[in-house]
């Protein structure tokens, strides 16, 4: 994350999978983008370099330190990746850019928005990633999903539904 192009986490670690480093950092990609598009290449453009002594690639599924696992989710991006962080016994996958709307994209995970550079795999990228958090039953968490951004999913017909965990701040 940067505010007035400087670090808000000068000592963060990042990691960002290779796959991203190679489509965002090419000047032939998005040399003719526009809109949303243009907007992305630059933004990420500019993290990467704001960042890059603390950037550390990898290719996805990687073990990125004990505990967290890079999954190859493409779809959003060519490297678009989530995480799953497990510690005693329990599994949180952090779903990044998976889901876009969650209002629509639960019920319909067939629906893919223009933020996804490659729609038809985002599709399929969304489908298996949410029917493997409704059979094993895991924790998901997303910056896109309303407020406690973390719950569960279940399948619901063709779709999924997305149950938030219960908050401190949603009891009386």
């Amino acid at each position: 994350m940067i505010v007035d192009d400087k670090k808000v986490f000068p000592n963060a670690e990042v990691y960002a999978s290779q796959a991203d480093f190679d489509y965002f950092l090419d000047p032939d990609n998005g040399a003719e983008s526009e809109g949303l598009e243009a907007v992305n290449f630059s933004a990420a453009k500019k993290t990467f370099s704001i960042y890059e002594d603390r950037i550390e690639s990898f290719e996805a599924p990687a073990q990125i330190m004990p505990g967290i696992r890079a999954i190859p989710a493409s779809g959003h991006s060519p490297g678009h990746t989530v995480f799953m962080v497990e510690s005693e016994g329990q599994k949180l996958l952090l779903m990044g850019d998976l889901v876009h709307v969650p209002q629509m994209q639960f019920a319909h995970p067939e629906y893919s928005m223009e933020f996804d550079l490659n729609e038809d795999q985002g599709e399929v990228t969304r489908k298996t990633l949410l029917d493997d958090a409704a059979e094993q039953h895991f924790w998901v968490a997303g910056a896109h999903l309303p407020f406690p951004a973390t719950g569960h999913i279940q399948s619901k017909g063709t779709g999924f539904v997305y149950l938030p965990a219960e908050s401190a701040a949603s009891k009386p």
